[in-house]
């Protein structure tokens, strides 16, 4: 690219906005990589003066909030999904609502996990190597 604008003065001008759908698209499907193994970001040092059964509760009340945020992030980009289907790119002419299906998509996902970890298997959130994390 850099090559083609400074040595023949010319480009692939529709590289710039594909790049940047791609990037956004790649953030997303790596944040719903990183929520399904367990290595987004948490605070597990709580977890280790609770009990098993409290441990349990913490986890399901923390997997519904994440489950309930999820879904208004899903709503949200489901509107600005539709207001922007319009909305054209002036390069590559695909329409911007492309952003907002991402974190759609994204969304739904990450809601899929968390629904399926808190039902199946709720200590997965604080199954943690904490010597990684604090030694002790």
């Amino acid at each position: 690219m850099v090559v083609l604008r400074y040595g023949f003065n010319s480009g692939i001008s529709v590289s710039v906005e594909i790049s940047r759908f791609v990037f956004v698209w790649i953030c997303y499907f790596g944040s719903i990589i990183a929520l399904g193994r367990n290595q987004h970001l948490s605070i597990p040092i709580m977890y280790r003066y609770l009990s098993q059964t409290v441990r349990i509760f913490v986890a399901r009340i923390v997997f519904l909030l994440i489950a309930l945020l999820t879904l208004i992030f899903a709503y949200g980009c489901y509107l600005q999904m539709t207001i922007n289907w319009s909305n054209i790119a002036p390069i590559s002419g695909l329409p911007l609502a492309i952003f907002y299906l991402a974190g759609l998509i994204s969304s739904i996902a990450m809601m899929c996990i968390v629904i399926f970890k808190g039902l199946f298997s709720p200590s997965s959130l604080y199954e943690t190597n904490f010597e990684e994390v604090m030694p002790s």
